[in-house]
């Protein structure tokens, strides 16, 4: 970590305000199901379109890891999302690809857009008001595993935190391949630490060496499992403001899981929410975590797969560590 400044005694970083607390940021573990959610949100009155918080992912790595100072960490993140909120509010950077997620094509009114394009850089109070009035949904990857890091950006954000049964998200991530892609794929735009020829995310560092000994799907799974405790842990004792949301909840019950998230951002949805949640396919068949487990079986090591299986269950059955999870 880095335990010193080049500004020496008389000068240091300082971090601005973030212009507004209206970030939402829709998080979860990677193939919990946040892009169809992502889809939906910015359906909600004063809602911005979806942008996603790579940025910020790195920056929470570099500061886990001991890399970054924790005055320039603040600074960058205030300075970030005040850009990107600026650049929002002129159209500037924004990504004009329709087939895109964060695409405006994909918005319901992509026109807004357009017509910021003659708006003046110099803000007016009115300007600076309006901003504040809005909605910024960011899509993110594991930010309540790591919620420590995020400092007092806590009182600018809330957090729809999706959840996936464990065993359903072992399976969707090596039906992507990320037991192969981790270190390999350069596509793969995050952090990864290697160890001769073990490569892991970033976010491994904690568990590196229970991972060393294992096969790469077994580190998938011992990821999940880790990460998913870690959320939960966090999730209690984290002052953020969160809402809690799963796959299994909006495919069997999506028009009230959907109601009651919007009522926690203050909003109401526009009259074409639900087109997009038709497009998300929502209701949906609710996946059959038992199968998915047994899909497992052959690929982890025994105890792997019992500590895998008992946290699905507990899921399953909102029992455990996932006691409460929901308030139902």
């Amino acid at each position: 970590m880095l335990n010193h400044s080049p500004l020496g005694h008389h000068f240091r970083v300082q971090a601005h305000k973030v212009l507004t607390d209206g970030i939402v940021f829709i998080d979860g573990l990677t193939r919990t199901g946040k892009s169809s959610l992502s889809g939906i949100i910015p359906t909600l009155q004063r809602s911005e379109h979806i942008k996603f918080a790579s940025k910020l992912e790195w920056a929470i790595a570099g500061r886990a890891l001991g890399l970054v100072d924790l005055g320039f960490y603040e600074a960058y993140v205030a300075n970030y999302f005040n850009e990107e909120i600026h650049n929002c509010a002129l159209g500037r950077n924004i990504n004009f690809r329709p087939s895109d997620q964060s695409g405006v094509a994909q918005y319901c009114e992509p026109d807004i857009y357009y017509r910021r394009l003659q708006r003046s850089e110099l803000f007016t109070e009115s300007d600076f008001e309006e901003i504040k009035q809005r909605i910024y949904p960011f899509q993110t990857h594991d930010i309540l595993s790591h919620i420590q890091y995020l400092g007092d950006l806590c009182d600018s954000v809330r957090i729809i935190e999706m959840w996936r049964n464990p065993s359903a998200v072992v399976t969707s991530w090596l039906g992507r391949g990320w037991d192969k892609r981790f270190g390999f794929d350069p596509l793969y735009f995050s952090l990864t630490l290697s160890a001769g020829n073990v490569k892991v995310p970033w976010f491994a560092m904690p568990y590196q060496a229970m991972l060393q000994d294992l096969s790469p799907s077994e580190r998938c799974a011992q990821l999940v499992i880790n990460l998913t405790k870690q959320s939960l842990r966090n999730l209690k004792e984290s002052k953020c403001r969160i809402i809690n949301t799963s796959l299994e909840r909006l495919s069997s019950d999506p028009c009230q899981e959907l109601l009651g998230i919007a009522a926690f951002l203050d909003s109401e949805f526009s009259p074409n929410w639900l087109n997009k949640v038709k497009e998300a396919r929502f209701p949906r068949k609710t996946e059959d975590w038992r199968q998915k487990a047994d899909d497992l079986k052959g690929r982890l090591n025994q105890q792997l797969f019992d500590d895998l299986l008992n946290l699905s269950y507990d899921y399953s059955h909102s029992s455990g560590h996932f006691q409460g999870l929901f308030n139902d």
